[in-house]
């Protein structure tokens, strides 16, 4: 379709250039149109029924109709596209997707709570403890077998806040239990996991880091096996009175040298790997040169505040490896 416009009726060579009408059609969004609670730092997605024949088709306007800066990352076959907001979107927040292309598209989104500055005085923070639901956390990765092995998962993670200065957070870790009525405490026969100080510069948000943590996994017949997992990274966000950490997802190496007996095979360093392997999922180098470690990634429901629960960080000797 030729969109020149030009009514030039001299014989001057036309300069104007013509821009290709978008006709491919929107057939998905994530998030859907009228849809509410979308996580402040998710991707929006979009998948069209064929190639657009530009790419200049996007806006995303808040409330009031300012523009939100985003950048647009296309799929090798350039009929997905995820979008990522420029330092995140605003809590509590309504928003405008705007697709003109084939029949123009209006996603109109609300966001959480999460993402709302938080409210609560640094020296408020100190203490606080958070569950993270370690056996109801969804494994992403290693796709399968992930999820499998969560199946013998049975504590709780606790996290709690040790520090903070404007620009820092510092968090420790530990195992918890449950009582017969679901209250998580600490698990004071373990350990606990120390996290190097975070950048906290875009709270309420926080990305941890820490070199090792090591995770007890327990069989069906009650035998517990020692899993540890290195290259940890835990992240997620605050709400605004600090009462609920969302968001909240971590990843790791698991090193898979003592899980050959909770998926049913025979004990041996290279078993787990050897029956990956068939997946076409490869081991990874666990750090020491040894090619044992799995990455797993898993994603935690809202993790509440444990009320009068505080981290004793010497119930035994540290399980990090610093």
């Amino acid at each position: 379709t030729d969109t020149d416009t030009d009514t030039d009726t001299d014989t001057d060579t036309d300069t104007d250039t013509d821009e290709p009408v978008c006709t491919a059609l929107v057939t998905d969004t994530v998030p859907i149109h009228e849809s509410s609670g979308w996580y402040w730092l998710d991707p929006l997605y979009l998948a069209f029924d064929s190639q657009p024949e530009h790419h200049e088709i996007f806006a995303l306007t808040d409330a009031d109709g300012n523009d939100v800066a985003f950048t647009a990352e296309w799929a090798d076959n350039l009929e997905e596209v995820t979008l990522s907001p420029t330092g995140g979107l605003g809590g509590s927040t309504e928003y405008k997707l705007t697709v003109s292309c084939g029949d123009t598209t209006e996603v109109d989104f609300v966001t959480s709570e999460f993402g709302i500055p938080v409210t609560v005085e640094d020296a408020d923070m100190l203490g606080r403890t958070y569950e993270l639901n370690l056996p109801g956390a969804y494994f992403a990765y290693p796709a399968g077998v992930g999820a499998l092995l969560g199946t013998y998962l049975e504590s709780p993670l606790l996290v709690s806040v040790v520090a903070t200065t404007e620009s820092e957070i510092t968090l420790v870790a530990a195992e918890g239990v449950w009582d017969d009525e679901g209250a998580a405490t600490q698990d004071m026969d373990k350990g606990t996991f120390d996290f190097p100080a975070a950048d906290w510069t875009m709270t309420p948000y926080f990305a941890a880091d820490a070199e090792r943590i090591v995770i007890i996994y327990k069989d069906g017949g009650g035998n517990t096996t020692d899993i540890p997992i290195n290259n940890i990274h835990l992240e997620g966000t605050f709400n605004a009175d600090a009462t609920i950490i969302g968001g909240a997802w971590a990843s790791g190496l698991a090193d898979t040298r003592n899980m050959a007996p909770l998926l049913g095979l025979e004990a041996g360093d290279s078993v787990v790997c050897d029956y990956m392997e068939t997946f076409g999922l490869p081991c990874l180098d666990c750090g020491d040169g040894d090619e044992y470690c799995v990455y797993m990634e898993a994603y935690f429901a809202d993790a509440p505040l444990l009320v009068d629960v505080i981290l004793d960080p010497t119930p035994g000797e540290s399980d990090t490896g610093e």
